[in-house]
C-alpha cells in the first residue's frame, strides 16, 4: 500500500484530501508545516509521494523540496505543490526545484485521482 504524506497548513483542505486518498486504499500522514514534514522524513517510514502547498509557514514549498531532494535518503520521493500560482516566472522556479509536478488549486476529485493514478501508473 503506498504511503503518501500531505504537508500544508490549511487542515480543512489536508483532512479532505487525507479522506479521498484513504478511501482509495493509501496511508496518509498530514504535516501542518515545513519543519513538522523534516521531523517526520527524519524519524518515520520514508512516504511514496508527498504532496505539499507551495506556501507554507516558515519556508515555502519550493525550498522545502530542494530540502528534500538534497537528502540521499529522501531525494527519490516525488513531490507535487498545491497552488494557485501557475505563470511563467512561477513555473521556471518549479523547474530549479525539482519538483515532480503540481496539482492546481482548486482542483476536482477526478482530476486530483487521475493526478496520484499517474504518480502510481494505475
Amino acid at each position: 500500500m503506498a504511503r503518501i504524506l500531505i504537508v500544508d497548513d490549511d487542515s480543512d483542505l489536508c483532512n479532505l484530501v487525507k479522506v479521498i486518498l484513504e478511501r482509495r486504499g493509501y496511508q496518509v500522514e498530514v504535516a501542518a508545516s515545513g519543519e513538522e514534514c523534516l521531523l517526520k522524513l527524519s524519524e518515520g517510514q520514508i512516504p511514496d509521494l508527498i504532496l505539499m502547498d507551495f506556501l507554507l509557514p516558515g519556508r515555502d514549498g519550493l525550498k522545502l523540496t530542494r530540502e528534500i531532494k538534497s537528502h540521499p535518503r529522501t531525494s527519490h520521493i516525488p513531490v507535487y505543490l498545491f497552488t494557485v500560482a501557475a505563470d511563467e516566472g512561477w513555473r521556471r522556479e518549479i523547474e530549479k526545484s525539482r519538483v515532480d509536478g503540481f496539482i492546481p488549486k482548486p482542483f476536482s476529485v477526478d482530476e486530483f485521482l487521475d493526478t496520484i493514478n499517474r504518480v502510481f501508473k494505475k
